[in-house]
Order: C-alpha cells, then sequence, then structure tokens
C-alpha cells in the first residue's frame, strides 16, 4: 500500500529533526499532496492514502520530479456510506502524515485547496459548477434510459459538508 512505500522510501526526510520541511520538499510534491488531501476530504473520501484507511491511492515518482499521490477507486464519500458532512478533518492514524498536517509551511497550502474549492466549484444552487455537473450526469443516464436516484440527495449532502469546511476555515 502507499504508506508502506512512503515510509520506506522516504523515512529519514519524515523523521528528520531538523530541517524537517525542506527535506520533505525535496521528495515530494507538496502541493499537490494537500490538493490531493484537500479533495478527499471534500468529499468525506475517507478510503485514501491521508485518511483513516490510508489506501487505494498510488505514490508515483517521475524520473525528474518529486514524489506525487494519485486516488483510485473513489467509491466512497458525498454522504454514500452515511458519512456526516460533519466528517473530521485531519482524522488520519499514520504518523507521517499526521506529522505533515501539523507542520504550517505545509497544512497552509492544504487550507488553502478548501478555501479555492469552496469558493469555486464547491458549491450548490443557481448556475454552480457542481450542480450543472450532476444535473447532466443525471440526465445523460436518463436519456439512456438508466434509472437512477436524482441527485439531490448528494446537492444535500456538499451544501452541509460546505458549510461544515467553512466554519473550520473560519478558525483558520
Amino acid at each position: 500500500e502507499g504508506r508502506d512505500v512512503w515510509v520506506l522510501i522516504n523515512f529519514d526526510a519524515a523523521n528528520a529533526s531538523t530541517d524537517y520541511v525542506p527535506a520533505v520538499e525535496a521528495l515530494v510534491d507538496v502541493d499537490h499532496w494537500m490538493r490531493t488531501f484537500a479533495m478527499n476530504d471534500l468529499a468525506s473520501y475517507w478510503d485514501a492514502f491521508g485518511n483513516p484507511n490510508s489506501k487505494n491511492s498510488f505514490l508515483y515518482k517521475p524520473r525528474h520530479n518529486r514524489w506525487q499521490i494519485f486516488c483510485w477507486d473513489f467509491d466512497v464519500g458525498l454522504g454514500v456510506f452515511n458519512d456526516p458532512p460533519t466528517a473530521a478533518l485531519f482524522d488520519v492514524s499514520d504518523p507521517t502524515i499526521a506529522r505533515m498536517y501539523r507542520t504550517p509551511a505545509f497544512v497552509r497550502r492544504y487550507w488553502a485547496a478548501l478555501l479555492e474549492a469552496t469558493d469555486t466549484w464547491f458549491r450548490i444552487g443557481g448556475d454552480s459548477p457542481i450542480d450543472r455537473l450532476l444535473d447532466s450526469k443525471y440526465a445523460a443516464f436518463q436519456a439512456q434510459g438508466i434509472g437512477l436516484a436524482h441527485p439531490g440527495s448528494i446537492k444535500t449532502w456538499i451544501r452541509g459538508r460546505r458549510t461544515f469546511l467553512l466554519q473550520q476555515l473560519a478558525g483558520v
């Protein structure tokens, strides 16, 4: 799993007692990771690396770049498994990621990504991007005769999650 690879490859940087931030930034694309973690937390996708289950992720090291993280199997979140819109942020048992979350130079990037999302596409109502996406996907399925539930419950969940996230952002 991703966590095991991360721990083995980056043990020294992740556990540095001095120069921790530059040591991690030399190996990890921290902006990419924090944006990925923020995206997962927007949707309460708890099944990925950086969240409680810490799996369903690929860690990738391009030849001339730093480690990146890519999630897959995005089948939970958005209230699918009765995830409350108020599901906690930073709910991680991995000590390496927990340390990143406690590091201001890293966690500021996480909060910035959450703010960007709540200010742009992660809102419901009017002609919002997520409304258009959900409605167009639903219409396409309907046009093909595929029956599925209306996305209203997802919209309600997103509205609640966004409210919770804005409350969290107000404190930072």
